[in-house]
């Protein structure tokens, strides 16, 4: 082992090797993907059928957005349509995840906050990101 001692002032200049600094301003080589969430099948549903205001399922398929998280818990769990009564454990997730965007929205009602005045379906598609960041776990 070298001593201290022996060591020269290039040894402890951090610029003196600069081969062997890693570049930090260079693009990364691979992206990583963020993990696929509930949050993300849910936005699909919005997409896929379309987005109502007022009610959460209409006979046109559209949906709310309760309506679009119960059909994204229900298509996860193997279910191809929402039959009534649900099950207890998917009614809880449904649940959750209604909670999770009541408390990034501000707001004790998903129904009034998406019936407000001049909100855009891209506002649901924010708080649906910030959910996915927010919950990934649901």
């Amino acid at each position: 082992m070298m001593a201290l001692s022996a060591m020269g002032e290039a040894d402890r200049d951090p610029r003196s090797g600069t081969d062997a600094m890693i570049d930090l301003t260079a693009p990364a080589l691979r992206s990583v993907a963020p993990p696929h969430t509930i949050y993300d099948e849910v936005r699909r549903v919005i997409v896929d059928r379309g987005l109502t205001r007022g009610r959460e399922h209409t006979r046109r398929g559209q949906v709310g957005l309760a309506g679009a998280i119960e059909v994204a818990v229900a298509e996860g769990a193997g279910v191809r349509q929402t039959p009534r009564p649900r099950q207890g454990s998917r009614m809880a997730r449904e649940a959750r995840i209604a909670r999770h965007l009541r408390e990034l929205a501000g707001t004790s009602s998903l129904a009034a906050w998406i019936d407000a005045r001049g909100r855009s379906l891209n506002d649901v598609f924010d708080l649906l990101t910030q959910a996915a960041v927010a919950f990934p776990e649901d």
